[in-house]
């Protein structure tokens, strides 16, 4: 294995155990006031999947997320991070170690 791959994977492997730490934080403290920060640090390092979050805040129906909170599934600030996250972000994490090693 070369060392670009053991650095990918431990990117992933770090980024992913932070997504699933934030997600279990977020879903644990769903009552406080401040339960949407373990999310902050991946609102600034996971670009694509931040501007995919805010663009289905905007263009998802409002009646979703009602929906999401009556059911007391929270769509807006656990599944819908969790999945852009996970997704995009994971790919971002393993994509990111082979953009930085190209030498011109």
């Amino acid at each position: 294995m070369t060392t670009l791959r053991r650095i990918q994977f431990a990117t992933v492997l770090a980024h992913s155990a932070y997504v699933l730490w934030a997600a279990a934080m977020v879903s644990a403290n769903a009552g406080a006031a401040m339960y949407q920060a373990p999310w902050f640090p991946l609102f600034l390092l996971d670009f694509p999947a931040t501007v995919v979050l805010i663009l289905s805040w905007v263009c998802l129906p409002e009646a979703l997320f009602k929906w999401g909170v009556e059911t007391g599934i929270d769509i807006a600030s656990l599944w819908l991070p969790l999945l852009l996250y996970g997704v995009i972000g994971t790919w971002l994490w393993w994509k990111m170690p082979i953009a930085f090693s190209r030498k011109e």
